[in-house]
C-alpha cells in the first residue's frame, strides 16, 4: 500500500518544524478522527487510506524532513502493529525514528514510544534480546522526562520479558 524507501536520506539542514496552516490542521484532524473510527471497525484498508491522505498533506506542506511526517509514519506503524503486520510496523517505526533524529528529536516521548513498540513486537515474536535492546533504548529516553505512565509501563514490560525469559 505504501512505498517505503529503505535508503531514505534525511538531511537535518532541510528540517522544517513550522506548524501547518490552519486549513491543513483541519484536514489532519479530520483524518485522525476517521482513522480512529476505522480502527474501531477493524477496517485497516480505510484507516490506511486516511493515513495516506494525512501523510500526503504533511509531505506537500512540510516536506519529508518534518516531525509531522515522522508522526504520520509512527501512526501507520501503530496501525500495522494493531493488525499484526509486524514487519511493516517495525519498518515504519524505524523510519519515524530516523526522521526524528534528523529533526534533532532523538530524545522525545514519541521516539521512546517507537522503540517501546518495536520492543513489544519483538517480544511477541520471541526475540528476547532484540526486544530487550529496544525496551532499554525506550527506558533511557523515558527517564529523561521523569516519572510517567509510559516509563512505568516500559519497566513493567522489561520485568515481564526478563521473568518470562529467565533473565535475572
Amino acid at each position: 500500500f505504501f512505498n517505503v524507501h529503505k535508503d531514505i536520506h534525511v538531511d537535518p539542514r532541510e528540517v522544517q518544524n513550522e506548524p501547518f496552516l490552519s486549513e491543513n490542521n483541519v484536514h489532519i484532524s479530520m483524518h485522525q478522527d476517521l482513522i480512529q473510527l476505522y480502527s474501531e471497525w477493524n477496517s485497516v484498508d480505510q484507516a490506511l487510506e486516511s493515513f495516506s491522505q494525512s501523510l500526503d498533506i504533511y509531505l506537500e506542506t512540510l516536506g519529508l524532513n518534518s516531525i509531522g511526517v515522522a508522526s504520520s509514519y509512527q501512526n501507520i506503524a501503530t496501525l500495522y502493529s494493531v493488525f499484526n503486520e509486524d514487519e511493516k510496523a517495525i519498518e515504519y517505526f524505524e523510519l519515524s525514528i530516523k526522521i526524528r533524529a534528523a529533526c534533532h528529536e532523538e530524545v522525545s516521548m514519541d521516539t521512546a514510544r517507537c522503540y517501546h513498540n518495536i520492543g513489544q513486537i519483538h517480544t511477541k515474536q520471541g526475540k528476547v534480546m532484540v526486544s530487550l535492546e529496544n525496551l532499554k533504548k525506550a527506558l533511557r529516553i523515558y527517564k529523561k522526562f521523569g516519572n510517567s505512565p509510559d516509563l512505568g509501563l516500559c519497566y513493567l514490560n522489561v520485568g515481564t520479558l526478563c521473568e518470562d525469559a529467565g533473565i535475572y
